[in-house]
């Protein structure tokens, strides 16, 4: 029994009636009033008061328990339009208000504007309004729409007398704990803003950028911010109020930054924003200003592809006098950098010229990591360095002043330089637009301004497991072949880079076990009129791509073809889309497709490779569509 009583006493250190005296004389011990529970012992009396008092100490503990842990939605509570502007939807979901209070919808809430009167009523009685309000079709402002937590007492049971006298009554027998929906106005100034900016714009660029705060009732939990203009809702934001839970207290290292939980709420605010201006131009107009819309913009967020125009290195987005550079990233690099560039300050818009000069943005444009190499390096080979430090992305010369214009010209025309034909050629030649035309949105990040160059960054290192061996392998499986004469051919019509990239691809196991994968491959480059770095790169793509091999796996032992054959499908230079189609085609159809195949390059009339690529890639095409 002893064992069980220690195990749910309090670990605090215990002290008698008189050395707490003296303690208090020294003023160094300090008292809590809410922090006294009963003292539970046998032949004490229980009362009510006394097992409500217990209740009230677990529950000033567990508020301050979930205080400490961060306060506000834990998960749920989006609130959006239910179709109509005058009908509000919250998700279901709980949070925790500032005291520390849970509050909770347990099912999907719709309510009415209508019921605005009875919101009202509500608010007053729980003091989050002091004086009547115009009727519902008047209403004009914006509102803050919150959670309060309450509770009420029902389930009458019966109350025994406490004397003889007394008769027999019913008592509420249960607290029910519930939680209010309520609508509470906003009066922001706005004196300091520029004019003509939205009310949603000015309201972003004060909680975020300003980092001013909104007077929020105590113990609520405020979910969104919407305008009503004559008793219709114009426009719900979520994150303007919205708080994840734990954000409160996650400044970094208190050097002023703004907390964590505020800054994601801005880059969800403008997200959501974003993608509601665009809903509201239409997909025909996405080229616009950010400075048409928002004051001040997070760090990092998505823009209008049709922004950029890369034939004459102009974007529409940002300032004119901005830094704004363009870059190619692989596409599983976006969410960490983004998520780092978050600890830098937001994009000021309306800043003076000094500061607008002083911020760099970098404008990413995402491609799958397996072609980024190649991608790469055909920037670098075919457009040389100093014509990319000529051609960084400015505002469009259009929406310009005539005197920032003139000024413009002036500032430029002696540094231009023109460019020899080869260059343009060169310049040409890079498809920026096949790497614009599969966005439509491409994100941005704010740019710290650090100097270094990319050699003391890091040198790239080529790692193989196992270097001789493979190579090894290789050349054992090219003389079964009698193709090894070919590949030295190849070594010595292609550069070193070239050489390499090469041998990296062919060593690849599958390409030592298909005969056919090998022979298409050195086929490709031999078909090169010049065997350079970026050439490799380009037919090593094509090999990469989407698994290529696997299908080959499947149907090469199918088809059984003999050397003769196989050399004739290798000529038609499709075995990636042939890979494509013995991938997505079901067993039975590929068995058919194996045999058709085998037909068209065997006997004593086999197909043209021109013939034999036109219907593979038009069998490709069909499974594509």
């Amino acid at each position: 029994m002893t064992m069980a009583i220690d195990k749910y006493h309090s670990k605090r250190e215990k002290i008698d009636i008189d050395e707490l005296t003296s303690l208090n004389a020294a003023n160094t011990v300090f008292l809590d009033s809410q922090r006294v529970r009963p003292l539970w012992f046998d032949g004490r009396f229980a009362r009510a008061a006394d097992f409500n008092r217990q209740t009230e100490y677990f529950l000033t503990r567990q508020a301050d328990l979930s205080i400490a842990t961060g306060t506000g939605v834990v998960e749920g509570l989006m609130v959006s339009m239910d179709g109509e502007n005058n009908r509000l939807t919250i998700t279901p979901g709980f949070g925790v208000t500032e005291q520390g209070e849970r509050v909770v919808i347990a099912q999907l809430l719709n309510i009415q504007l209508s019921n605005i009167t009875h919101i009202r009523q509500l608010n007053i009685k729980l003091g989050l309004s002091q004086s009547p309000k115009a009727p519902l079709r008047s209403l004009n402002g914006i509102y803050l729409v919150v959670l309060r937590p309450l509770e009420y007492t029902a389930n009458p049971i019966a109350a025994y007398p406490d004397n003889i006298g007394e008769k027999r009554q019913f008592h509420d027998g249960d607290i029910i704990e519930a939680t209010a929906l309520s609508l509470i106005e906003i009066k922001q100034n706005f004196s300091h803003f520029a004019n003509g900016a939205s009310v949603r714009a000015q309201l972003a660029d004060s909680l975020f950028n300003r980092q001013e705060s909104l007077e929020i009732p105590p113990n609520t939990l405020p979910l969104a911010l919407i305008q009503i203009n004559n008793g219709l809702i114009k426009w719900i934001d979520n994150h303007l109020a919205r708080r994840e839970m734990g954000s409160a207290f996650s400044d970094v290292l208190g050097l002023g930054i703004a907390p964590r939980g505020l800054r994601h709420a801005h880059f969800k605010q403008y997200q959501q924003m974003y993608f509601d201006i665009l809903q509201q131009r239409g997909s025909n107009d996405s080229r616009f200003a950010a400075s048409d819309y928002f004051l001040s913009l997070p760090s990092a967020g998505q823009m209008p592809t049709a922004c950029i125009d890369i034939q004459s290195s102009t974007q529409y987005f940002f300032p004119d006098k901005m830094d704004v550079e363009i870059s190619v990233i692989p596409d599983d690099e976006v969410a960490p950098l983004i998520e780092e560039s978050l600890l830098l300050p937001p994009i000021e818009l309306d800043a003076d010229a000094k500061q607008i000069d002083a911020t760099a943005v970098m404008i990413l444009i995402p491609v799958p990591r397996i072609q980024f190499n190649s991608v790469l390096n055909s920037l670098k080979k075919q457009v040389p360095a100093k014509i990319l430090n000529k051609t960084r992305i400015e505002r469009a010369v259009s929406t310009m002043s005539p005197r920032e214009r003139l000024s413009k010209i002036q500032r430029k025309l002696p540094e231009y330089i023109q460019p020899s034909d080869n260059v343009i050629a060169q310049l040409n030649e890079v498809d920026w637009q096949s790497l614009l035309g599969v966005h439509e949105n491409i994100w941005f990040v704010r740019r710290r301004h650090l100097s270094y160059k990319e050699e003391v960054a890091g040198k790239a290192v080529n790692i193989l497991a196992d270097e001789f061996g493979d190579e090894t392998e290789m050349r054992r499986y090219l003389t079964d072949l009698g193709l090894y004469d070919d590949f030295v051919h190849l070594k010595i019509k292609g550069s070193a880079a070239a050489d390499m990239n090469m041998v990296r691809l062919l060593t690849i196991p599958k390409f030592t076990q298909s005969e056919l994968l090998m022979r298409s491959a050195l086929l490709e480059y031999k078909a090169e009129k010049r065997l350079s770095e970026q050439a490799v790169n380009r037919i090593n793509d094509r090999f990469t791509q989407q698994n290529v091999g696997e299908g080959i796996r499947k149907i090469e032992p199918m088809m059984q073809l003999d050397q003769q054959a196989t050399i004739a499908l290798a000529l038609s230079k499709s075995t990636p889309e042939l890979d494509y189609v013995a991938q997505h085609l079901p067993e039975e159809s590929l068995i058919n497709f194996a045999e058709e195949i085998k037909s068209r390059v065997s006997g004593d009339k086999p197909q043209t490779p021109t013939t034999l690529a036109k219907f593979i890639k038009s069998k490709m095409k069909e499974l594509q569509q």
